[in-house]
């Protein structure tokens, strides 16, 4: 479903307010600036992060088509910001820079939906507003299997979507109301990555993944045990 005015405010904090002014701020600069820099993107994942598809789709970038216009959005802080600034061009995730290129870019690539200066404002000028809607790449972080309304098209009005599996593209173009050309199936840009991998294959890996919303519920129910998740 679509999120309501009344739903929204309930989740924006004082930060959020100051990113609104901070944007506002902004817009008039990169406004004009925009009619200066052609065919620029602008690069994230989660803001402490450089490992997935966006740092891959920038290095491949960076090491295929250098005249490219690229930067790269990061924390400061990151341990992972050296990496990639010794490949490219990096700003500082969340800061006056990365609302200026923001709205200057002809692209906004990003693994993460909330790959953007502040999620809370950005989705009140991308979908209460409608505006900036038709320049932002979803990369994806991984396989989606499940109707996740959040990634509805009414809840984010994105540009590009990407499936990394052919099964996947057709349940996410069936079922998530994106208009015809906008679900893209390209395999995921980490994929590139294992290309001439040695493997031993009669090895069996098991990897564990992470789910934020388990140490939240262990935390506010203690009867919940986190170990027998």
């Amino acid at each position: 479903m679509q999120y309501s005015l009344k739903q929204i405010f309930n989740y924006v904090k004082i930060k959020d307010v100051l990113h609104f002014f901070l944007a506002c701020f902004v817009f008039p600069f990169a406004i004009v600036a925009k009619i200066f820099v052609r065919k620029f993107y602008l690069i994230c994942e989660d803001r402490n992060e450089a490992r997935d598809n966006g740092y891959r789709f920038f290095k491949w970038i960076r090491e295929n088509e250098p005249k490219i216009k690229v930067a790269y959005a990061i924390d400061k802080r990151s341990p992972d910001r050296e990496k990639v600034k010794s490949i490219g061009k990096v700003i500082n995730f969340g800061g006056i820079a990365h609302w200026f290129w923001y709205v200057v870019a002809d692209k906004n690539i990003s693994s993460q939906k909330d790959g953007k200066p502040n999620a809370a404002v950005c989705y009140f000028f991308e979908v209460v507003l409608k505006l900036r809607k038709n320049n932002r790449v979803f990369l994806q972080h991984g396989v989606i299997k499940d109707a996740l309304d959040w990634l509805y098209y009414k809840n984010t009005y994105m540009r590009y979507f990407v499936a990394g599996a052919k099964p996947e593209y057709d349940f996410i173009e069936e079922t998530f109301g994106y208009p015809k050309g906008h679900i893209i199936y390209t395999g995921l840009a980490r994929f590139d990555s294992l290309h001439n991998v040695k493997s031993d294959k009669g090895l069996i890996l098991v990897m564990p993944t992470w789910r934020e919303w388990l140490g939240r519920e262990s935390r506010e129910n203690k009867n919940t045990v986190f170990t027998d998740t």
